[in-house]
């Protein structure tokens, strides 16, 4: 699940100057502001009803042009890389919950957002030798569960040959809904957070 929001025309609302001096400014206002958890501002309406649900709670804070404070659940961490470019944000299991992405560019400026699932379908292609000449080629199509601390877990698998693919996707994803009919919310069937005290 993934939301782009914010997006400005360069140079609207930074002044004047050569697009690399915008860039630098705005750069510099981001940086400066970032000192705790954030989240873009802009999220739709059921994106924020999903993380206050969750245990988020939204402060009146700026954070950069784009962002606001937050608060993140009992246990959840936030991690920010060294060119505060991307934010990443883990519950108290250790699983990739949110990811934050800052862009500046001669075209726009923007914030997106990621919000993982803890199920979700994963295509890949694949070869197989069958003898020394040729090579059978197929789609694994598999449902992944994320909420595994070793990393992402297969489910249930199906190799696609020819124009099988939808039939294939189809038959998981009825599978997944049968057991898990909210699967598509970002914030349903993970592990109740194991909070350690720090």
């Amino acid at each position: 699940m993934s939301q782009k929001v914010a997006a400005t025309p360069k140079g609207k609302n930074f002044g004047g100057g050569s697009d690399q001096e915008i860039i630098h400014r705005i750069r510099k206002v981001w940086n400066d502001s970032i000192t705790d958890p954030f989240l873009p501002r802009g999220l739709s309406p059921q994106v924020k009803k999903s993380l206050l649900e969750a245990g988020f709670i939204f402060t009146k804070e700026q954070v950069g042009p784009y962002c606001v404070k937050v608060i993140l659940p009992k246990g959840w961490r936030f991690y920010l890389d060294g060119n505060k470019t991307k934010a990443s944000i883990y519950d108290g299991n250790n699983n990739l919950r949110l990811s934050i992405v800052h862009r500046a560019s001669f075209s726009d400026v923007a914030v997106s957002l990621t919000i993982n699932r803890r199920f979700f379908i994963s295509l890949t292609r694949r070869e197989r030798d069958t003898d020394h000449y040729s090579f059978d080629v197929y789609i694994e199509v598999k449902i992944m569960d994320s909420a595994r601390k070793c990393g992402f877990v297969e489910v249930g698998v199906r190799n696609v040959y020819g124009d099988n693919l939808n039939a294939a996707c189809s038959e998981l994803i009825a599978e997944l809904e049968k057991e898990f009919p909210d699967w598509r919310d970002p914030m349903a069937y993970w592990p109740e957070t194991e909070v350690v005290e720090r």
